[in-house]
């Protein structure tokens, strides 16, 4: 692997914890900026109860044409149908 491959580099990553509570699926949501990924995790962990609760956690970027979107680092929207055999 050539570690020279990439075009680019951030040093501001925005995470965003999914914390999926009870039947309804009713679902929290909270961004965490200017934090390191154990910040994150730590975070996903103390909004879900210690592990309690389902939770998720996704890397968020905006893409060439200022898209929004998700990079799933653990898990996934557990409101949408699983499709592959990892989700």
């Amino acid at each position: 692997m050539d570690e020279r491959d990439s075009a680019w580099e951030r040093s501001d990553p925005r995470f965003r914890v999914f914390v999926f509570e009870g039947p309804g699926n009713a679902t929290t949501v909270v961004d965490i900026v200017d934090a390191t990924i154990e910040d994150a995790l730590e975070s996903a962990r103390a909004l879900s109860k210690a592990d309690e609760l389902l939770w998720s956690l996704a890397l968020v970027d905006d893409d060439s044409r200022g898209s929004r979107g998700l990079v799933w680092l653990s898990g996934m929207d557990y409101n949408d149908r699983p499709v592959t055999a990892s989700e």
